[in-house]
């Protein structure tokens, strides 16, 4: 598994850039877990983030960068007894999801499994 950023397009028109873990390898495409932003905050204020449960098949072409890790704190992350939150104010992670903790209704493709 690899970190990367995906590229989204959001329900309203935007494109914004998310945090994605790479769970599987296809010809043209990438089976991927989100993180999210949750309801929750941490003791200073910055909102904390948890990895989806839910898997979506993206195209290969809306991977805007490698971290070449598997290491959260590689993309600025910083783990907290309820998920993740940003190292600082100054990361370039700025998830936009429109899903909650309990509605992860998307676009993107839900994938349970696929034989090839």
């Amino acid at each position: 598994m690899t970190l990367i950023d995906v590229l989204v397009e959001l329900d309203d028109g935007t494109q914004t850039t998310m945090l994605a873990n790479i769970v599987e390898e296809r010809k043209d495409s990438y089976v991927v877990v989100y993180m999210v932003p949750t309801n929750k905050t941490w003791e200073d204020g910055r909102t904390i983030y948890r990895w989806e449960d839910d898997y979506y098949a993206i195209d290969k072409e809306t991977v805007s960068g490698f971290y070449d890790s598997t290491n959260e704190e590689d993309a600025d992350m910083v783990e907290v007894e309820s998920g993740w939150i940003k190292n600082n104010a100054e990361s370039d992670y700025e998830p936009s999801w429109s899903g909650s903790d309990t509605d992860t209704d998307t676009d993107e493709s839900l994938v349970e499994s696929e034989e090839d």
